[in-house]
């Protein structure tokens, strides 16, 4: 390179700039370590909203780059530029500047031109790159500063070829089994009953059949569509899905879906079936990882939750409460426990835990989750059955529109 090494020190900064330039990298640096978390852990930032786009873009298409998460590379581009801040190195702080600011850029259209949302926090971290390569730039005593907009432009170009090129390593869309059966029905005695798995092994006696009103439920019985989740609080995954069902609700609700030749405002309603990755109320497993070493329990404490409130005992809506606070983010059983009792008190929930009840929708789950084998689902969570459809992975909420106006006759 021209001039070696001295061109790393070239133009040392004005006192100010240098002290703004490193105060934004700090801004920068924390921010993509939130983002960094948020992928980890599928918590929802303040911000974003449930569902939001947050975290559909951490986890979609546009959030990895090969197998590596946008985000880490951003905590990694940040380092760097801290990192040649602390040394003084101006040459290569500009390249990596006009490479930071050229994703950047490349992001927003991705926002605004290819997803059609916007992430806060992602955008924050662009708009800091962009005043760090402009500040950096603006330098009186550097010079080449043409060859660093190059090089740095040059690196943003590589990343951009290699994220549009590569498969994306993690992320886990929809995947839609068209075989397995299911739809709504009504039974002999009227009620609203909604089937699942009805065309997969043959060799069983049917599939499943879920009464509306009498599931626990996010939504109400008189919805016009069901959706079934088959989830366990202490799947990563699950939370994330939960998330985006609750801003599709809210979309179907107030934007509509479509259906036929037009769109129009849809109910939509979750029924919440429990299956616990855990061989403590789960048979078909023969052990439990440490991270779902909770998961019967946290699941008992909402189906007792759920029973008191249909016997009339405490609030209506108090199952919908702490399912979703359950589902905020990773909780252990002594807070849940705490927590359920504030909400509905001791003695209810002791009285209730022990139903037989609940020890008969735990199998059930179990049942279900275990033919789920039979399919691509392979047994994996989450698990979302809508009409004779089985989505699993973590489908965005746009993915979740799509095969719902599908069910509907208007995809």
């Amino acid at each position: 390179m021209p001039g070696g090494w001295v061109w790393a020190y070239d133009g040392a900064m004005v006192a100010w700039r240098r002290n703004l330039v490193g105060g934004l990298l700090g801004v920068g640096l924390v921010l993509c370590g939130v983002l960094v978390v948020q992928g980890m852990t599928a918590a929802r930032l303040p911000g974003c909203g449930e569902g939001g786009a947050c975290a559909d873009l951490t986890a979609g298409r546009w959030g990895w780059v090969g197998p590596v998460p946008v985000s880490v590379l951003g905590l990694m581009g940040y380092g760097l530029m801290c990192g040649c801040w602390l040394m003084r190195c101006w040459g290569w702080l500009r390249v990596a500047a006009v490479g930071a600011a050229g994703m950047g850029a490349w992001f927003v259209f991705v926002q605004a031109g290819l997803v059609g949302a916007w992430c806060g926090w992602c955008t924050a971290v662009h708009a800091v790159s962009f005043g760090v390569a402009g500040l950096a730039l603006l330098e009186r005593g550097a010079t080449r500063k043409g060859l660093s907009v190059v090089l740095g432009l040059l690196g943003a170009g590589a990343v951009v070829l290699a994220q549009v090129s590569l498969e994306p390593g993690g992320v886990q869309d929809a995947s839609a089994v068209d075989a397995v059966g299911g739809g709504e029905r009504e039974d002999a005695a009227g009620r609203r009953v909604v089937r699942l798995l009805d065309g997969v092994g043959v060799e069983q006696a049917g599939g499943f059949g879920l009464v509306v009103g009498e599931q626990p439920m996010v939504g109400e019985a008189s919805a016009e569509l069901m959706v079934v989740k088959v989830v366990d609080y202490t799947c990563r995954e699950c939370r994330a899905v939960s998330a985006r069902l609750q801003e599709l609700r809210r979309l179907a609700a107030t934007e509509g879906l479509r259906v036929g030749e037009g769109v129009r405002p849809v109910e939509v309603a979750l029924i919440v079936m429990h299956a616990p990755l855990s061989h403590r109320c789960n048979p078909y497993f023969s052990s439990t990882p440490e991270r779902h070493a909770e998961a019967c329990e946290l699941a008992r404490l909402a189906l007792a939750v759920f029973r008191a409130e249909r016997s009339g005992e405490i609030a209506a809506g108090s199952f919908v409460g702490v399912h979703g606070w359950l589902m905020e983010r990773e909780r252990t059983v002594a807070e849940a426990r705490v927590e359920v009792e504030r909400r509905v008190g001791g003695a209810v929930l002791s009285r209730f835990e022990s139903d037989p009840w609940i020890d008969e929708r735990l199998a059930l789950g179990a049942e279900v989750l275990e033919r789920s084998y039979e399919t691509d689902a392979e047994g994996r969570l989450p698990q979302l059955y809508v009409g004779d459809l089985l989505l699993i992975g973590r489908p965005t909420v746009g993915q979740l529109r799509e095969r719902l106006e599908e069910v509907l006759g208007g995809g």
